[in-house]
């Protein structure tokens, strides 16, 4: 302990590297390696969970709660209408929880900035991908990963969801973790814009109802199509729906290895329709969905494609977000900028340039008499600037002219021409000289 305070590994992370010297004995510290940052920060998340297990709990609980409840609800669900029904309720209704979850990763970031800001742009004790990773490798692995796979173990078997093939287990478990995964760099994004707790779960909120009515299941995407609002396309959910539904109906076989069909009977819709039965790809055409295995790779695709470009985005946003108070006080800086007052100023300049630059006497004579006019200009407006607004007999004022703003303005880009020994009226330190020669001229 250094002054009552302990040092632990973090401390230490500032001390890791090799100790030099430089001119006048001063020891330099250097900043650790990428890898040792990245430990170190993970250690440290790992026991900050441990102290405060309330997070990863809700999230294990909930979800295990979640598949058990799913497996006794649709239990042996059969292969009559009903039964696709519940198929297709289901595997909506899965990933729609996952994308909840995934919401929770909205304060990641915000809630740790000003620690963040304090050990990163004070400090110096680690950089942006050393953090970065260290979250992204707690959260994606430890929470983000475990939760699915209730889902796959205990929902899948209780339900009876494609029992006659033996790796659309795994296809259906890699989905709603990349499903799970990519909710949650989302909310990391959303997070990393540091908004108010309200607003950021509002965002939160509107997203995960956005991705829920673009999926396919409440909307068809013929009917988007057909009204030219292809929003699926952007909804991570409706690749995800699409590859849960062709990993479940797309060439479904028995256990025998026979073609699956499905049983609907046609009169309990309407009296006199025949009983069909459609295998699980025309159950998928009839509903506007695909049925190709290769059209399931592409959604997979899509989706650790999307998760990566998400991550791309919450790291470029985290980054932003730390240099945010700098980037405001640039912002502050141009926005207390006129325009006008700019473009006047630069007027006045290249008129006092002009008036300097004499050539001959008669010239020289123009330039004395432009210097006059100049000064008794600058005289009338100094005393409009600095003598307050006038007042009226009705008891009104107005407001100090647009001069005034000139000339504050003016004495800005003016300095560097008054110290060339060019004359600028709107210039103060060009006000002296320009009395002498009103003097002058009123003597002659």
């Amino acid at each position: 302990s250094r002054g009552g305070v302990k040092w632990g590994a973090l401390g230490a992370l500032g001390m890791c590297g090799q100790q030099g010297s430089v001119g006048g004995g001063r020891a330099v510290r250097e900043r650790a390696g990428v890898l040792t940052q990245v430990l170190v920060l993970s250690e440290r998340l790992v026991l900050t969970a441990a102290r405060h297990p309330m997070l990863m709990a809700l999230q294990y609980v909930g979800a295990l709660f979640l598949a058990v409840c799913l497996g006794l609800i649709f239990r042996d669900v059969g292969d009559d209408l009903y039964g696709v029904q519940d198929r297709f309720g289901v595997l909506f209704f899965i990933p729609f929880c996952l994308v909840l979850l995934g919401m929770s990763s909205l304060p990641v970031f915000r809630d740790e900035i000003a620690l963040f800001t304090h050990e990163q742009a004070n400090k110096q004790i680690y950089g942006y991908p050393a953090y970065f990773l260290s979250v992204l490798l707690f959260d994606l692995v430890m929470v983000r990963t475990i939760p699915p796979c209730f889902f796959a173990v205990i929902s899948y078997q209780m339900i009876g969801l494609n029992s006659g093939c033996d790796s659309c287990l795994l296809t259906f478990a890699l989905i709603l973790i990349l499903t799970n995964v990519m909710s949650a760099l989302i909310a990391m994004a959303v997070g990393a814009f540091r908004f108010s707790t309200a607003f950021s779960n509002l965002v939160g909120a509107l997203l995960a109802l956005l991705f829920a009515l673009f999926a396919g299941f409440l909307v068809s995407k013929k009917t988007m199509k057909k009204n030219q609002f292809p929003l699926y396309l952007a909804d991570p959910m409706a690749y995800s729906y699409e590859a849960l539904l062709i990993n479940q109906f797309g060439n479904q076989r028995t256990s025998r290895g026979y073609e699956y069909v499905y049983v609907i009977n046609g009169s309990w819709c309407a009296h006199g329709l025949e009983t069909v039965y459609p295998t699980g790809n025309e159950l998928l055409s009839t509903f506007g969905f695909s049925n190709s295995q290769a059209d399931m790779a592409d959604d997979i695709h899509a989706l650790w494609t999307g998760a990566l470009w998400c991550a791309a985005l919450a790291f470029a946003v985290l980054v932003a977000s730390a240099q945010s108070p700098h980037y405001s006080a640039a912002y502050q800086r141009i926005c207390q900028v006129n325009v006008l007052d700019l473009f006047g100023a630069l007027f006045a300049r290249m008129a006092g340039c002009a008036r300097s630059g004499g050539r001959g006497g008669a010239d020289e004579a123009g330039s004395e008499r432009g210097s006059s006019f100049g000064s008794e200009r600058s005289t009338s407006m100094r005393e409009s600037a600095f003598s307050g607004p006038p007042s009226y007999s009705g008891g009104s004022s107005l407001r100090p002219s647009a001069f005034g703003a000139l000339l504050s303005a003016g004495s800005v880009f003016g300095g560097s021409l008054s110290a060339s020994g060019g004359n600028d009226p709107f210039v103060p330190e060009a006000w002296p000289a320009a009395e002498e020669e009103e003097e002058d001229d009123d003597d002659e």
